[in-house]
């Protein structure tokens, strides 16, 4: 989860959960911004979904996103 703070000089860096040395360094810095204004509105929690099932996802979004990319785990 990224932090609630928008910084235009943000890194990241990848260590061992034991040695704490770090592993990798992003390459170069990257921007966090405020939020773009997408909404999930279903599911929005709570929900069983049984394998299979055909189920809708619905979000709201400005008229300046016209495509979003969709992710689940």
């Amino acid at each position: 989860m990224l932090p609630d703070v928008q910084s235009g000089n943000v890194l990241i860096r990848i260590s061992g959960a034991s040695s704490g040395s770090p592993s990798d360094i992003s390459d170069a810095v990257f921007v966090i911004t405020a939020n773009a204004g997408l909404q999930l509105t279903a599911p929005n929690g709570g929900e069983t979904w049984e394998p299979g099932a055909n189920k809708q996802i619905t979000w709201t979004a400005p008229a300046n996103i016209s495509t979003v990319k969709l992710e689940f785990s």
